[in-house]
């Protein structure tokens, strides 16, 4: 494990010793602790593991194509969470694909690895890019998130997350809003 932004990396042995994170002792399943960090820091993982018979793998697997960095990712977060009923989601990126996704061509389809936490699921190795046509030259971003096959969110593959800009000094979410509630009210 590595802190985002240090290059040297961490190691703690997994255990399966019943306080490790892992259950009860002698139950085969092994867990590691990362000591806490600080608030707002992002904790970049990986998994290695041996067999008896020698074997390792890493996890989680490099991608079979793309630039997608392999790691889990995870933030510290001390702050209270919300609670005004409405969905929370949340997306967790390093602070080197965090700036590519800024700094590149707003047109680049090339996705970049996150982690995104949506109605208390947490899915690690989700890719992230910005979405749409003309409005991805506007100020705020509309976003695509896509997932692995085998770690949907809600069953879904892919995610669009639309942004709200100014027409005028209007929100055009709440333009949209507004005249969908006068359509319904007329109808």
């Amino acid at each position: 494990w590595r802190i985002d932004g240090q290059a040297a990396a961490n190691t703690v042995p997994m255990q399966d010793d019943g306080a490790s994170g892992d259950g009860a002792a002698g139950d085969s399943t092994f867990g590691a602790l990362i000591p806490p960090q600080a608030h707002r820091a992002i904790v970049a993982f990986q998994i290695s593991v041996t067999s008896a018979s020698g074997k390792t793998d890493l996890y989680p697997p490099r991608p079979a194509q793309g630039q997608r960095t392999p790691y889990y990712l995870y933030e510290v977060d001390d702050d209270t969470p919300l609670d005004n009923g409405s969905a929370s989601y949340r997306v967790i990126m390093t602070r080197a694909d965090s700036d590519t996704l800024r700094n590149r061509a707003v047109g680049s389809d090339v996705l970049l690895n996150c982690t995104f936490i949506g109605d208390g699921e947490v899915h690690h190795m989700a890719a992230i890019r910005y979405r749409g046509e003309n409005s991805r030259t506007l100020e705020r971003k509309a976003y695509r998130i896509e997932f692995p096959p085998e770690d949907t969110f809600q069953g879904i593959e892919s995610l669009n997350l639309n942004a709200s800009n100014r027409v005028g000094s209007v929100e055009t979410s709440s333009l949209r809003d507004f005249l969908s509630a006068d359509l319904f009210r007329r109808a």
